[in-house]
């Protein structure tokens, strides 16, 4: 008894984690998500006015972006997808977010297009999912399940399917893990003086012991 409890003990946490998380964000923008068009309200209490979301599918100057991110086909990463997308709703995120799922069994894929139609479709139109055969059987007959990823990649990129891929030679294509979120919209210029994005001057130890 003792065993199967610590087997479940990382499940059961990873799974409070999640609902705190989810609380998280319904506690920074309360229940009330309206789809309207191609925007979307969230009226909030903090502010006497409520917060826009445009929902936009590329930039003033027309770039176009493309976030996509590989997973399995497990009620698991249904939950982390349904976390990345919502994050990507709630910052603005730009362009098309798709998850590209890899070898989904018959009724794996029925379960994960239900799912999506009734979750995340209805968050926005610009949410979609692409499913893959399998990728992570190398040529000498050993798993590798990390090869779901670059070879779904390239499965979905070289798709005719309109519906989940719609590409040009300039687009701007993003590529995240399932178990990342957005904190703020990944455009193409980072041109902020008052953002650092990459410090790339460390101090020595003699200015540190110095300044000390």
């Amino acid at each position: 008894m003792s065993r199967r409890r610590q087997e479940f003990e990382p499940l059961w946490f990873f799974s409070i984690g999640i609902v705190l998380f989810i609380l998280g964000f319904i506690v920074y923008n309360p229940p009330g998500l309206v789809q309207k068009g191609t925007t979307t309200t969230i009226p909030t209490t903090t502010m006497p006015t409520t917060t826009t979301i445009e929902e936009k599918e590329t930039e003033e100057d027309g770039t176009r972006y493309h976030v996509v991110f590989s997973t399995d086909c497990s009620a698991y990463h249904d939950g982390l997808s349904y976390i990345l997308f919502f994050s990507a709703l709630r910052v603005g995120q730009p362009g098309h977010v798709t998850r590209i799922a890899s070898g989904c069994r018959p009724w794996e894929e029925k379960r994960l297009r239900r799912w999506f139609e009734r979750y995340v479709q209805p968050l926005s139109s610009r949410f979609r999912v692409h499913l893959t055969p399998e990728f992570s059987l190398a040529h000498d007959g050993e798993r590798y399940d990390y090869f779901n990823k670059p070879f779904g990649i390239r499965h979905w990129m070289s798709s005719s399917d309109p519906t989940t891929v719609d590409i040009r030679e300039d687009d701007i294509i993003i590529i995240l893990d399932p178990d990342m979120i957005f904190l703020k919209p990944i455009l193409k210029g980072y041109s902020d003086p008052h953002e650092t994005i990459v410090n790339t001057k460390i101090p020595s130890s003699s200015s540190s012991s110095s300044s000390s």
